[in-house]
C-alpha cells in the first residue's frame, strides 16, 4: 500500500485482494484490484482489518471487538451472541467463518441466520480461518505443551494437519483440495506450505492395496506354516 509502513494481504478472489496496512495511525483495511488501492474503514472505528473477500463482499473485524460484512455500500456489524469479541476471517457464499472469545477462543460458522460453534475436540482454543464449500480449516492449541496444530473439518470429521518435523502448524486458507498455511521447523524458522487433500479414490486404492498386501502375507504365512508342519 503506497505510504504504508507495512502491508499484509489476507484474502483474494479473482483479481481483487484485501488485507491490512499501517501508517502512523492504527491498522486500516484495503482493497487492491491490480491497479487501484482503496482504504477500507468501518465508519466510526479506529482500527479495521479486512480478512476475506468473495465478489463484492468483504469480511473482517474492527476495533479488536466486532466482526463486519461490507458489500461495497453497506457496513454490517456481526457479533456472535454473548461473545466478548468476534473476528470474521473468510466468506464462501452465505457462509462466514471466524473465531470469538467466550472464556476461551472458539471457532464459528455463520450461515446468515444461525451461529454454530466449532471446537476441535480436546483443544483449548480453536481458530477458524478459511472455508470452501463444506471444508473448513484453521488451527488449534492444546495447553501443557500440546502445541499448535492445523486442522481440516469437513462438517463431520476433524483431521489434524501437522507438517512433518514442525513445532507448530497453522492452516490459513483452502481452495478446492489445496490448503495453504505456515509452520515452524525444529530451528523455529517459519515456512509456508501447500497441502493437497488426497482424493477419495486415492484413499480407496490405498485401502484396497493394504488388503491385498495382507492377503499375500496371509497366504505366504500359510505356506511357511505348511512347510514347517504347522
Amino acid at each position: 500500500m503506497p505510504g504504508a509502513s507495512d502491508t499484509s494481504a489476507y484474502g483474494i478472489d479473482g483479481g481483487n485482494i484485501v488485507g491490512t496496512y499501517n501508517t502512523t495511525s492504527m491498522a486500516q483495511g484495503f482493497l487492491y484490484n491490480g491497479t487501484n488501492w482503496t482504504s477500507l474503514n468501518v465508519p466510526g472505528a479506529y482500527e479495521t482489518r479486512a480478512r476475506g473477500i468473495q465478489g463484492n463482499n468483504i469480511v473482517g473485524s474492527y476495533d479488536y471487538l466486532h466482526g463486519f460484512l461490507y458489500d461495497g455500500t453497506n457496513w454490517t456489524t456481526l457479533d456472535v451472541p454473548g461473545a466478548s469479541s468476534t473476528g470474521i476471517s473468510d466468506i464462501d457464499g452465505s457462509n462466514l467463518v471466524g473465531w470469538y472469545s467466550g472464556g476461551s477462543i472458539h471457532g464459528f460458522l455463520y450461515d446468515g441466520t444461525s451461529w454454530t460453534t466449532l471446537d476441535m475436540p480436546g483443544a483449548d482454543s480453536t481458530y477458524v480461518l478459511g472455508i470452501d464449500g463444506s471444508n473448513i480449516v484453521g488451527y488449534y492449541d492444546v495447553s501443557g505443551g500440546g502445541g499448535i496444530h492445523g486442522f481440516l473439518y469437513d462438517g463431520t470429521n476433524w483431521t489434524t494437519l501437522d507438517m512433518p518435523g514442525s513445532t507448530w502448524t497453522r492452516a490459513y486458507r483452502i481452495d478446492g483440495s489445496n490448503i495453504v498455511g505456515a509452520y515452524w521447523d525444529a530451528s523455529y524458522n517459519i515456512h509456508g506450505f501447500v497441502y493437497t487433500i488426497p482424493e477419495p479414490a486415492t484413499i480407496l486404492l490405498i485401502c484396497v492395496g493394504a488388503v491385498g498386501i495382507r492377503a499375500v502375507k496371509y497366504k505366504n504365512s500359510r505356506r511357511l506354516l505348511s512347510a514347517a508342519g504347522g
